[in-house]
């Protein structure tokens, strides 16, 4: 008979499992009361859900980087298209200039 130690501070007893068959059907069977149980229940709980949160803070990330490119790239579009009709007004202002001193 083994003896482990338990992270609540009780002892867990492991038996050998022989099964009616020519093999066993594993190697150890633990036997844990219901609170050590309880404890490694909550446990496997929470494991389970910090995974599940870092999942959905990577995919939150992921989205919103694709919202910034795209907020980013019509930013640039409409910067762009300003330029060119502040360019082409410009161009319309010079002209009128250079005309009104020509007369």
């Amino acid at each position: 008979m083994h003896v482990l130690k338990c992270t609540a501070g009780d002892t867990v007893e492991i038996f050998p499992v022989v099964s009616s068959g020519s093999r066993p059907l594993s190697s150890i069977q633990v036997f844990l009361k219901e609170k050590e149980r309880q404890l490694l229940q909550d446990t496997l709980n929470k494991e389970v859900m910090r995974h599940i949160i870092i999942l959905q803070r990577w995919f939150r990330a992921c989205l919103m980087r694709s919202h910034f490119l795209q907020k980013r790239d019509a930013t640039l579009i409409i910067q762009v298209q300003l330029m060119v009709k502040n360019t082409v007004h410009l161009k319309k202002i010079l002209n009128l200039f250079i005309k009104s001193i020509r007369q």
